[in-house]
C-alpha cells in the first residue's frame, strides 16, 4: 500500500489519548533540513557504509541514540575508516551473540551504557526499543518520533521481523514508528484518517514508501 500526501504543519492534534491521537505523520521529517525534532535513533545491524549519509544526518539529530548488538560492529568500524567521526551509541541492547568482544569493550570505554537483553522471545531491534522507551519515561525525554535505520536490506526473515516490531511498539509507545533502509520507508497507520507527506523530495522518485494498517485482535 502506498500513500501520500500534502504537508500539514501541525503534527498532532488532540483527540484523545497518546495512543488514540490523530497523528498527522510527516515520514521523512526526521531528514528534512532546517525542522526541529526530539527523535529516538535505533540503528540495527545492517551494512552502514551506504547509507552513511541517512546515518549521520540522524545520528546529528537524535536526542536519544542506541544500537542492537551487532549494529556495534558496523557502527565500530565506520569509526576506523572515516577519521574523527564519533559514532557511540547511548545505549547498546542485545543478547550480544554477535557483536565483537573489542567492539563492545571500545563501546564500553567510549560511555556507551551496555544493556544484555537474554529474552529469546522477541527481536533485538523489539527489545532495544523496549530499552530506549524506558530510558525516555525514567529521564522525561520528549520523544517526536523514533527511526530505526537498517529495517531493510537483508534477509527477508529480518525483514518482517521489524515490520513486526511495528505492531509491538504500537502497544507500548505512542509517537511514531519509522522504518529506513536503503531508498525504503515504512511506518504503520492507525485505523483512523491519518494525513501524510510526500516522501519523493528527499529519497528520490524510485522510493518505497510502505504503510501497513493497524488491525484490531479479534476474540
Amino acid at each position: 500500500m502506498a500513500a501520500a500526501a500534502k504537508r500539514n504543519e501541525d503534527d498532532l492534534s488532540d483527540t484523545g489519548s497518546a495512543f488514540e491521537k490523530k497523528i498527522k505523520l510527516r515520514p521523512l521529517k526526521c531528514l528534512e533540513p532546517g525542522v526541529q525534532i526530539n527523535m529516538a535513533l535505533i540503528v540495527l545491524n545492517q551494512p552502514l557504509d551506504h547509507q552513511y549519509s541517512h546515518l549521520l544526518q540522524l545520528w546529528n539529530r537524535s536526542t536519544i541514540r542506541a544500537a542492537t548488538d551487532g549494529a556495534s560492529n558496523h557502527l565500530h568500524d565506520i569509526m576506523v575508516t572515516r577519521e574523527g567521526t564519533d559514532f557511540v551509541p547511548h545505549l547498546l541492547t542485545g543478547d550480544f551473540d554477535s557483536a565483537r568482544p573489542e567492539v563492545l569493550d571500545f563501546m564500553r570505554g567510549k560511555g556507551a551504557e551496555i544493556v544484555e537483553t537474554a529474552d529469546q522471545d522477541y527481536t533485538d531491534f523489539t527489545k532495544c526499543l523496549r530499552v530506549v522507551h524506558q530510558r525516555t519515561l525514567e529521564n522525561n525525554n520528549k520523544v517526536d518520533c523514533l527511526v530505526a535505520l537498517g529495517a531493510f536490506g537483508g534477509r527477508f526473515d529480518h525483514t518482517l521481523s521489524a515490520i513486526d516490531t511495528l505492531y509491538d511498539a504500537s502497544k507500548t509507545v505512542g509517537y511514531p514508528v519509522y522504518l529506513i533502509g536503503d531508498d525504503n520507508i515504512a511506518c504503520l497507520l492507525k485505523p483512523v484518517r491519518q494525513p501524510m507527506t510526500r516522501v519523493s523530495h528527499l529519497f528520490g522518485e524510485q522510493a518505497l514508501f510502505s504503510t501497513f494498517l493497524e488491525s484490531k485482535s479479534v476474540a
